[in-house]
């Protein structure tokens, strides 16, 4: 009986610390270079009556903060999803569903809609590559006002890549405002 109690509370334990895999995970590379997620913001993006879902996994802890103080990603990588449902009247803000990716100017007049673009910064702040997904797919599982969750799927056009992962976001009020990046000191 006590052993069961123990093997009870052991396993508690370990569910209330997070035992097991990080919420955020990245597999595969693009153009060469693999990415540890150490952080996941979101918010919904509008422009008029449209909106959709800014999604940011970065390889750099603390990114909402970073973000508000208007800096950039130095020295790391980032993934930058824009997704929603794509209407004849415009983009609407996501719910749960499949979206299919597509580069930039491939995008259907309708239908559940993402676009993704994988960034690596060096110690200045100069993005040393950027390369959009060609295909792929992201699915999200749960949505509201704070976040995300979901998995992806992602291939990169010309063999640069293929990125599989899931992500789990909290909202972060300052993504996807138009204002001027600076590279922290």
């Amino acid at each position: 009986m006590k052993k069961r109690m123990l093997a009870a509370c052991s396993l508690s334990f370990v569910l209330s610390c997070g035992g097991g895999e990080p919420s955020t995970v990245v597999r595969g590379a693009v153009a060469g270079q693999s990415m540890t997620a150490a952080d996941a913001i979101s918010n919904l993006l509008q422009a008029g009556s449209q909106s959709a879902a800014g999604i940011l996994i970065t390889s750099v802890p603390n990114a909402c903060p970073l973000i508000g103080a208007q800096q950039l990603v130095k020295n790391g990588k980032e993934l930058d999803v824009v997704l929603g449902t794509q209407t004849t009247s415009g983009l609407m803000a996501p719910s749960p569903g499949s979206y299919t990716v597509y580069a930039s100017g491939a995008v259907p007049a309708t239908g559940n809609v993402a676009s993704v673009t994988f960034t690596s910064r060096d110690g200045s702040c100069v993005a040393t590559s950027s390369v959009e997904a060609e295909s792929g797919t992201i699915t999200l599982s749960h949505t509201d006002p704070s976040g995300y969750t979901g998995t992806f799927d992602l291939t990169f056009p010309n063999g640069a890549g293929h990125l599989t992962g899931s992500f789990d976001t909290s909202t972060c009020p300052p993504l996807g405002k138009k204002v001027p990046f600076m590279c922290p000191p």
